[in-house]
């Protein structure tokens, strides 16, 4: 929770690009995966540390990170808020790196996750109010 809390102040963000806080992170995915709050937290702190280039560029440098991004997504499909914060990650990781997008569409099969995910959640039955 107290990384998280520091993560969201705009000021801190270089501090966490200059150090390997973002790969330590990445790592902690690949150990925890089915851990879903822990996740959840992770992945809170990278989808706000994704806005700035430096941490952005930190975790396209680790192909492992990218795939234990896509392990998450493919542990925790009904995990909503755990979805909604690895794709708005992801999202950032791809929108202007071309490169990204090849290495998490092609090479490490995320097109197929991610219109699974799509489908998953376009057609999902809302619940009753």
């Amino acid at each position: 929770g107290t990384l998280r809390n520091i993560a969201v102040m705009s000021a801190h963000t270089p501090l966490f690009a200059a150090t390997r806080v973002v790969p330590a992170l990445a790592a902690v995915v690949g150990r925890y995966v089915r851990h879903a709050e822990l996740m959840l937290n992770v992945a809170r702190i990278l989808a706000k540390l994704s806005g700035h280039e430096g941490c952005r560029r930190a975790l396209s440098r680790d192909e492992e990170a990218l795939r234990q991004l896509l392990q998450l997504l493919r542990v925790h499909p009904d995990n909503s808020a755990l979805v909604m914060r690895v794709g708005y990650l992801l999202g950032n990781l791809t929108v202007s790196n071309n490169a990204n997008r090849l290495t998490l569409g092609t090479t490490l099969g995320g097109a197929d996750l991610f219109v699974a995910l799509l489908a998953r959640y376009c057609w999902r039955t809302p619940a009753p109010p």
